[in-house]
């Protein structure tokens, strides 16, 4: 069987991680997320003015670790976010401004259980 290059090829390799933790639109989704969006962050309390309500404030830490764990907690929700972004992403800007036909997205796990994407596609048609 031989194969043939029916058109020129044009290879683009490109890994997107998801930015779950600074996400906004993807932590209104989680229940809970009440506790740490839209509250103004201080490295720690002594930064809330005195005459201030004191629940408008949240320290970094604390806002990290209420990201975390909501991540951790709805990782169906996080992942299936992100699939959509990515999918996005191919529709209407990767296809229409690198004309790509053919396309391979592998999902991977890093560490801390968020996903990343590694896309990769091709004008070239192989007959």
């Amino acid at each position: 069987m031989d194969i043939k290059i029916v058109s020129e090829m044009f290879n683009l390799f490109l890994t997107f991680s998801a930015a779950d933790m600074q996400w906004t639109e993807l932590h209104k989704l989680f229940p809970g997320s009440e506790k740490y969006l839209g509250k103004k962050i201080v490295k720690n309390l002594d930064e809330i003015p005195e005459d201030a309500d004191k629940d408008e404030y949240i320290t970094e830490r604390e806002d990290y670790i209420l990201r975390f764990q909501a991540l951790n907690e709805n990782l169906d929700i996080a992942n299936t976010f992100f699939l959509k972004k990515i999918e996005l992403l191919w529709k209407h800007v990767l296809k229409p401004v690198f004309g790509g036909k053919h396309y391979i997205i592998r999902f991977e796990m890093q560490h801390r259980s968020s996903m990343l994407a590694l896309c990769q596609q091709s004008q070239g048609i192989c007959s």
